[in-house]
């Protein structure tokens, strides 16, 4: 339900996220899903689902939730069953464990609760991809591009090629088919698709290409909801005094090892 998931983004505290991930030198609050760079900052300002100082804004959250299937009186407050104890992972690492927490609080006043599983990364990560696991929230996974372009978050994040178990990294299964969700152990039920935009992005170039994974990072934003996007993430690195020059290597997202110079006083 589309109104549950703009309730979730209006309900999150991404402002408390980003403190427990280390305040504003770790990065910027995001309004959307890929980093503006890679759409030459047509959505810089883009954000629909704002709230004061990032803080969330539970009245606005509960104005949505109300609109959902899951709110059978529409007091803003879920009473499906389906709502209690959502099968949830997360990392185990920190700040993951801290901003769960916070995720929790902010869920509680839409009557959502969580069971939350806090897992070694590399099993976090498996469970998500993997539908067979019936998750309902993934709350640590994050993403970075290998190319600096659009078609690096597209396809591998929301094409019905990378839906699993056996491909990476369509986690939420946008534009899983009724076949494939039977394959999966679900009911068939109608689920938006980013196919048709995906593929119509791919051919072009310039700013007709900028254009394109703009507007489709708007309608995944507006329409579809897949994500809560919390953080445009900077890469921190502590260097010492001695080291007089060094490069950030953008294929690895790590310093660049044969351009660091080091004096030896």
């Amino acid at each position: 339900d589309v109104h549950v998931r703009r309730a979730i983004n209006f309900a999150i505290d991404k402002e408390g996220l980003r403190q427990l991930r280390g305040g504003p030198l770790f990065g910027e609050i995001a309004g959307h899903i890929m980093v503006d760079s890679l759409q030459a900052n047509l959505l810089a300002d883009f954000d629909p689902y704002a709230t004061e100082g990032g803080a969330g804004d539970i009245e606005a959250a509960k104005a949505e939730m109300a609109q959902s299937a899951y709110d059978r009186d529409g007091d803003g407050v879920c009473d499906d069953p389906s709502c209690t104890d959502m099968l949830t992972f997360s990392d185990a690492a920190s700040p993951y464990p801290k901003q769960l927490a916070l995720i929790e609080q902010n869920l509680e006043p839409l009557g959502i609760t969580l069971d939350a599983k806090a897992l070694e990364r590399t099993t976090m990560y498996a469970k998500c991809e993997d539908p067979n696991t019936k998750w309902q929230l993934c709350t640590a996974p994050s993403w970075g591009k290998d190319y600096a372009d659009g078609y690096t978050f597209a396809p591998p994040l929301f094409s019905r090629s990378a839906i699993g178990p056996e491909s990476c990294c369509n986690d939420t299964m946008v534009g899983v088919t009724a076949d494939m969700l039977r394959e999966r152990g679900y009911e068939p039920v109608p689920v938006p698709s980013a196919e048709e935009q995906i593929q119509a992005c791919v051919p072009l170039t310039g700013d007709e290409r900028y254009r394109c994974w703009a507007d489709l990072d708007t309608f995944l934003m507006e329409d579809v909801v897949p994500w809560v996007p919390y953080l445009f993430d900077n890469n921190v690195v502590i260097v010492s005094s001695r080291v007089t020059n060094w490069s950030f290597d953008q294929f690895a997202g790590l310093p660049a090892l044969d351009h660091l110079a080091v004096s030896g006083s």
